[in-house]
């Protein structure tokens, strides 16, 4: 029965998963000659109550385990939950992110190093995370700005990146992306 309930669980993790990356290559928001990067309506509901269900579940573990007949199961429960805390601040934060792109650069909100700014003229390193499922762009003074894949109109970071930096910062990043994404 394990197995089996191992088996639905990958197909099903593994579907949403395909079904978030699909809906990141939707058309994105354009207003003139600016690209607007954000999470899909359905993708920002999903973490807010996720978020939102995931505090719930931790405000029940930290009093179960404050009452009076509390187990050390109970505890424990409750300290797992608060190591797992940054998941609520995450679900929370994160759909939070607007970024725009134009023919100046990148800039817009991030989820928790608030506003950002990078110039093309000024990037100097471009690395795509296959962990984190994003491009990191750092430019001349230092400053970064992670766009995640998972932002409607991702794709066009790549379009901007060919057109505005040159191609010996951004090729290997950009070889990357397409290896994983099969394309």
């Amino acid at each position: 029965m394990d197995l089996v309930a191992t088996a639905i669980t990958t197909v099903l993790t593994g579907a949403a998963v395909a079904f978030c990356l699909r809906a990141e290559r939707r058309a994105p928001t354009i207003a003139g000659d600016v690209v607007l990067l954000q999470y899909a309506p359905w993708m920002r509901w999903f973490m807010r109550v996720g978020g939102l269900a995931f505090f719930a579940l931790w405000c029940f573990a930290v009093v179960l385990a404050f009452a009076a007949d509390a187990t050390a199961k109970d505890v424990r429960l409750a300290a797992m939950a608060t190591l797992l805390l940054p998941l609520f601040v995450g679900g929370v934060c994160e759909p939070r992110v607007r970024l725009e792109l134009d023919g100046e650069g990148v800039r817009g909100r991030t989820a928790f190093r608030g506003y950002r700014e990078v110039a093309w003229a000024d990037v100097v390193r471009v690395r795509f995370s296959a962990a984190s499922g994003g491009w990191v762009l750092r430019d001349r003074r230092g400053e970064t700005i992670r766009v995640s894949c998972y932002l409607v109109g991702s794709e066009a970071v790549v379009t901007a990146l060919e057109a505005k930096v040159h191609e010996r910062i951004w090729q290997d990043a950009v070889a990357t992306w397409r290896r994983l994404r099969g394309s």
